[in-house]
């Protein structure tokens, strides 16, 4: 942990911020943000299909789940945040045939992506997702620290490609 918090300190130096002043509140903010975010990474691979599945106890203010298998996407809120988090790759082979798809799709402009890491993004279930999520975002009380995309393998290329596609929301992107 020392490793981490020095590093940051580096970090603020470098970009001109006072560590002094404000390293030990951004330090609890980026641990707090990046602990949910690796939570929902890890959830995002839950088989929500399956029977007594609950969202209860999850310690989420909000939290829906969006599937169009293989393919997982999570809108949360926690902590006056908004989260998206996408599913990995799944150990089937229709995900790691879909992850080797090479073609581009062209479809999410404003940049050409791998349509094996695209794909799900036309989906209705994701459709339904951000409409959610926006609405989530009309909640927030600091729009520049609203939004939070994460995922893990697959699922951290579909949210680095997605926050180009929301790069007007200012989201913070945590993969894993």
């Amino acid at each position: 942990m020392k490793i981490g918090i020095l590093s940051l300190a580096v970090l603020l130096s470098l970009a001109g911020v006072s560590a002094q002043t404000t390293a030990p509140d951004l330090n609890q903010t980026i641990l707090e943000i990046s602990f949910t975010a690796a939570k929902l990474s890890s959830l995002a691979y839950i088989n929500t299909n399956t029977s007594g599945f609950t969202t209860a106890g999850l310690g989420y203010d909000e939290i829906v789940f969006y599937t169009d298998e293989p393919d997982q996407a999570i809108v949360a809120k926690k902590d006056g945040r908004c989260y998206l988090a996408f599913r990995g790759t799944n150990a089937n082979l229709a995900d790691w045939h879909q992850n080797a798809d090479l073609s581009n799709d062209t479809t999410t402009e404003p940049c050409e992506v791998r349509a094996g890491f695209a794909d799900f993004l036309d989906t209705d279930p994701v459709a339904q997702g951000l409409a959610d999520l926006k609405t989530c975002m009309d909640t927030c009380t600091d729009p520049c620290d609203c939004l939070v995309i994460t995922g893990h393998s697959q699922g951290g290329a579909v949210s680095t490609i997605v926050s180009i596609l929301l790069n007007s929301y200012c989201p913070r992107v945590i993969t894993f």
